[in-house]
C-alpha cells in the first residue's frame, strides 16, 4: 500500500481538523487531554466507541490482553481500549502524519505506558510469534490487497487461543464500474469481495 495514493482519500485527509478541534477545546498547545474529549473525532470508523465497547465485551478484553492494532488512524480506539481495560496495545499505522498525531495525542492523554505506536507496513514490520491475546482492526483491512500474507501475518502473532476481530467492507451484490471508481477513489479501497467470500478466505487461513 502507497502511502502517497492513500492521502488522495477524500477519509483521510484532514490532519488539521485535529488541531482545530484541540483549539476549540481551549486546548491547542498544552495540558492533560482525556480520552473522552477526544473522542467525537479521534473515532475514523462507524458507530464510535460503541463499536470498541462491542469489541470489549465480546472478545472479554482486559487489563491482561496484549493487543495490536492494524490500522490505528489517530490512535483513537487504541487510547480508548487501553483507558477502559488497562490493555498494553500496539497500535500499528501506515501515514505518518496519523502516527504523528496519534501520538501526540496519547502522551497528552497520559497513556503513553500502555499504548505503543508504529509507524509503518503491517506486512513489513515484524513482531514476535504467538504474542498477542487480540488482534484488531476498523475500517483498516480493506486498503490491503495482499491478504495471503495478512492473514499469514496474523496467524504467526496471534497466540493460538487468541482472537481476530475485524470491522471491514463486503458487499452483498457486485459492485458497478462507477461504484468501484468512486470507492478506490475515496475509500482507497484495494480489497472488496463478497462477505461469503470475507468467510471463505478468513477459514482457509484457519480463522472461524
Amino acid at each position: 500500500m502507497q502511502n502517497d495514493n492513500i492521502k488522495s482519500m477524500k477519509l483521510y485527509n484532514f490532519i488539521d481538523r485535529i488541531y482545530n478541534e484541540l483549539r476549540e477545546l481551549g486546548k491547542a498547545n498544552s495540558g492533560s487531554l482525556s480520552v473522552n474529549e477526544l473522542s467525537s473525532f479521534d473515532q475514523l470508523h462507524y458507530h464510535g466507541t460503541q463499536a470498541i465497547d462491542f469489541a470489549i465485551k465480546k472478545l472479554n478484553i482486559n487489563h491482561k490482553s496484549k493487543i495490536l492494532e492494524i490500522g490505528s488512524g489517530l490512535g483513537g480506539p487504541a487510547r480508548y481500549l487501553a483507558k477502559k481495560t488497562g490493555a498494553n496495545i500496539t497500535a500499528v499505522e501506515l501515514q505518518e502524519d496519523h502516527h504523528d498525531a496519534a501520538v501526540y495525542l496519547t502522551k497528552r492523554c497520559n497513556l503513553d505506558s500502555k499504548v505503543e505506536h508504529i509507524c509503518g507496513d503491517f506486512l513489513q514490520l515484524e513482531f514476535p510469534k504467538n504474542h498477542y491475546t487480540v488482534l484488531v482492526s476498523w475500517l483498516a483491512l480493506y486498503h490491503i490487497p495482499n491478504r495471503k500474507k495478512l492473514l499469514n501475518n496474523c496467524i504467526d502473532i496471534l497466540k493460538p487461543d487468541g482472537h481476530f476481530y475485524v470491522e471491514d467492507f463486503a458487499f452483498f451484490k457486485p459492485f458497478d464500474d462507477n461504484e468501484k471508481i468512486e470507492l478506490s477513489n475515496d475509500f482507497f479501497a484495494n480489497y472488496l469481495v463478497s462477505l461469503s467470500q470475507y468467510e471463505n478466505r478468513s477459514k482457509r487461513s484457519w480463522f472461524f
